[in-house]
This record gives structure tokens, C-alpha cells and sequence, in this order.
């Protein structure tokens, strides 16, 4: 599965431009995700993600809880949540710096979200209202929708 299926832009074949806080907070997710082991769907997405973070080097990294200068907190937090994100038997499970995670929960005021630590738990429950505000790309996508 490469990002080409889920992103679109003229740089690398894609039909549209990728938005560049998703690109941001891909970015920023990298870092942690390397370290983790991950089946071939993901090895793919991640390798086809660098080919396109060196299409579009002047994207710098954004936290979960931040955005670039023109990009929405849900847009980075999408690219971050694809990225590092994990399907737990509870729900999406993702990791945010303490200092971060006040921003990101008020993101999703009236929603049941939980933490535990430097993670983040979207229950089963929440997960198609999270999903409808947070762009989820590549293999975490699906298997948020084929719970």
C-alpha cells in the first residue's frame, strides 16, 4: 500500500498536491515510527512517505497540537495518526508529548478520549466521528475502517 493510493499530487504521479500540514505531521510522526516493528503494508507506506517527504523537503515537521502556517490541527494530527497510530482491542491508540495532549483533546470536546501517559486512546465508540475530523491515510485507515 503506498501513499500514491491514498495521497494525490503532480509530483510523483499524484493527481493533487498532498496538504502540507498531513505532510507535516507525517513528518514529525516518522521519527517514533521508525523504531517500531511493522508488517510489508507498512514498510511500503513508509518508504513510498520518504519518497515524497524529499519531493516536498520545504514541509518542515509538526507536532500532534500544532499545524503549519496555513494548515489546520486536524490536518497534522491526521498525517501524525497515520503514521504512528495502532488498532488496540479498546481502540486508535497514538502517542503525544505531555505538553501537547490539552491542545489535541480540545480538538474533540464532547468525544470520550483517553489517557494513559504519553498515549491517547480514541475508544471504538468514537472512532467514526474522530475519523470523519482527522485524515487518516494508509494502512492505519484501513484498519480503523475494517474494525
Amino acid at each position: 500500500m503506498y501513499v500514491q493510493e491514498h495521497l494525490t499530487g503532480d509530483m510523483i504521479g499524484f493527481e493533487e498536491h498532498p496538504d502540507p500540514a498531513w505532510i507535516a505531521g507525517a513528518k514529525s510522526g516518522m521519527t517514533e515510527a521508525l523504531y517500531r516493528a511493522r508488517s510489508s503494508g507498512w514498510r511500503e507506506f513508509f518508504d513510498s512517505l520518504e519518497t515524497l517527504f524529499r519531493h516536498m523537503i520545504e514541509v518542515p515537521p509538526a507536532e500532534p497540537g500544532t499545524s503549519t502556517q496555513n494548515g489546520s490541527l486536524y490536518e497534522t494530527l491526521g498525517g501524525y495518526v497515520s503514521v504512528v497510530g495502532t488498532m488496540t482491542s479498546e481502540g486508535l491508540t497514538f502517542s503525544v508529548p505531555p505538553i501537547r495532549q490539552q491542545v489535541v483533546a480540545s480538538l474533540f470536546a464532547g468525544m470520550q478520549l483517553y489517557r494513559n501517559g504519553k498515549e491517547l486512546l480514541v475508544p471504538h465508540s468514537e472512532l467514526d466521528i474522530f475519523s470523519r475530523l482527522v485524515p487518516l491515510r494508509g494502512p492505519i485507515e484501513l484498519e480503523v475502517f475494517n474494525r
